[in-house]
């Protein structure tokens, strides 16, 4: 790995310059830097990282500092990143990492981009909850339909495979929740499956998901192993620093000469399961000591 930091350039909207490849982080959150560090251990070429800001004349010099660089690829972290790049950039190749729903960003089928999705496949997650939740046969969903409506297409035909309905409940704007929690609870659901959708995902609506979990019996599968240690009963998420390895592993392929659309977009393939044996006692869950071992974060003392 090689990497030239020039001083001046950290007061712009780029942390390190070089040429080669432009890696583009959505924000500079924890987790696209875990991921950064995975890329970061794989990648072994000259690369220069630029971080988005809320700010749309701070991104629009993100552009300009990436057109006006010598760059051969684009590495986007996330999918303000990846957004960026695909309406920005023209052909140049793109590989991404940890985009949610990259369907829903038009990342999917196209010639110059090739990627790894932020999560697990519908089908993988309802493999996995259905051995820790047997009894689930209804499975409630809380989403906006912006932002996760091919998520949601993708949970209902693989949840027939599974011999379970997916109720799907929308929710538009953060207002709408409190409702859509309502209905939940109407809908007698065995399991609450929380998606990481930006309108769903905050610290109250987590709390008040949580409280709902515990007063009605009802089992979350949470979609990071931060809720499970908050009380909710599984949680299936990606390795960040694996994703980081792989889509360094893309990127290398894509600058050895490989075509984006040949490799296409996959799910990632390291998974974190993370389990409260605590939450799973208190709605009357008797997890086998097998899946407790598969387990890669146990809380044995919740909150």
């Amino acid at each position: 790995m090689r990497v030239l930091v020039l001083g001046l350039l950290l007061l712009l909207p780029g942390a390190l310059r070089a040429e080669g490849v432009a890696v583009i982080l959505s924000k500079n959150l924890k987790a696209y830097q875990r991921a950064l560090k995975g890329f970061e251990q794989e990648f072994s070429k000259e690369y220069s990282v630029f971080n988005l800001s809320p700010g749309r004349s701070k991104n629009e010099k993100v552009v300009r500092n990436i057109r006006s660089g010598n760059f051969d690829l684009i590495v986007a972290f996330g999918s303000s990143a990846a957004k960026l790049a695909k309406d920005r950039f023209g052909k140049m190749p793109i590989a991404f990492c940890m985009v949610v729903d990259p369907q829903a960003l038009g990342l999917m089928g196209v010639s110059n981009i090739a990627g790894i999705s932020f999560m697990p496949s519908a089908y993988k997650q309802l493999e996995i909850s259905k051995r820790y939740v047997p009894h689930a046969r209804r499975i409630g969903i809380i989403y906006s339909p912006t932002n996760s409506k091919e998520l949601i297409r993708q949970a209902k035909k693989a949840a027939k495979k599974f011999n379970v309905d997916i109720v799907g409940i929308e929710a538009a704007t953060r207002r709408n929740i409190p409702a859509a929690i309502t209905r939940l609870q109407d809908s007698k659901v065995d399991l609450f499956w929380m998606i990481p959708d930006p309108v769903v995902v905050s610290n109250s609506i987590v709390r008040r998901l949580l409280t709902v979990s515990r007063q009605e019996g009802i089992a979350v599968l949470a979609p990071s192993a931060t809720f499970v240690k908050e009380g909710a009963l599984l949680s299936i998420s990606t390795d960040y620093v694996a994703q980081g390895r792989e889509v360094s592993q893309i990127a290398a392929r894509i600058l050895g000469g490989e075509s984006p659309a040949k490799i296409g977009m996959r799910e990632p393939q390291g998974t974190i399961i993370g389990l409260n044996l605590k939450t799973a006692k208190a709605i009357g869950i008797k997890i086998p000591e097998s899946l407790i071992s598969n387990a890669d974060v146990v809380i044995r003392n919740g909150p």
